[in-house]
């Protein structure tokens, strides 16, 4: 699945790994009062809650990795603070899981009617062939992460937005992930394929052809959504057992 706030988190992490379970609760109970009051003096985030010293301590520690600034008598979240409480929940303080924004990319060669596929050679879902893609960047536009990945092929081409795939993913009635892909199609390509790259083995494949391969339950909708004139949302469960695919569900598919 955002590189930078990735980064901001592990930060809280390496000071939870050092310490207890109450460091960790102590600490992220600071940051989410702080979240609605922006300005409170050390007794009124205190609260009694604990032993002065401790609670103390773990004010330093946030002022210390910048999560927090002491200013006239009050501490505030700073601006790398504020970017963390946005993925914690504000009742519990526990870290947000939020879903992982895509792009799956469906470049073609129109001329030969093929469209190029990764054997991929990686985990999650090592063996399976599906098209480029991947997540967003914390710091990328749609288009910018889908030219990102037309770059590794060694392709240039025009670049479309040609709809929305929601997709999750069970195991064993499981919730494992929850993917937003945008699907971008790639045409008139300008550039030479490079065939291994550090995902996998790329090769053009028959679009006719594609159920041959070893792909993905939403690999041919993904190749719907791709040819249709008009912008389509497909949302789907795909159910996986031993983190093999066993089927998929298609609960919405709508045109605009």
């Amino acid at each position: 699945m955002i590189k930078k706030t990735i980064k901001q988190l592990w930060d809280i992490n390496k000071i939870i790994e050092r310490t207890t379970p109450e460091i960790e609760n102590t600490q992220k109970r600071i940051l989410v009062k702080l979240m609605y009051t922006p300005h409170l003096k050390f007794n009124e985030l205190w609260d009694k809650h604990g032993e002065s010293n401790k609670f103390a301590y773990h004010l330093k520690k946030l002022e210390k990795n910048g999560l927090i600034i002491k200013a006239d008598e009050s501490y505030k979240l700073t601006h790398k603070g504020k970017t963390i409480v946005a993925y914690l929940q504000s009742k519990t303080g526990k870290e947000l899981k939020a879903p992982l924004l895509c792009v799956a990319l469906l470049i073609f060669d129109k001329k030969k009617n093929n469209v190029l596929m990764l054997k991929r050679e990686k985990e999650p879902f090592y063996g399976y062939c599906g098209f480029h893609g991947g997540k967003i960047a914390h710091s990328e536009y749609i288009f910018e992460s889908a030219q990102r990945f037309l770059s590794e092929t060694g392709l240039t081409g025009e670049l479309a937005l040609k709809g929305i795939f929601s997709i999750k993913t069970f195991e064993a009635k499981e919730l494992s992930y929850n993917h937003q892909f945008f699907v971008v199609a790639a045409t008139n390509l300008k550039g030479k394929i490079i065939q291994k790259i550090r995902k996998g083995t790329n090769h053009w494949v028959s679009i006719k052809k594609i159920r041959e391969q070893n792909i993905f339950p939403n690999s041919e909708f993904f190749l719907k959504i791709a040819l249709q004139k008009k912008f389509q949302w497909i949302e789907a469960d795909r159910m996986q057992e031993n983190d093999l695919f066993k089927g998929i569900t298609i609960k919405k598919d709508v045109y605009f």
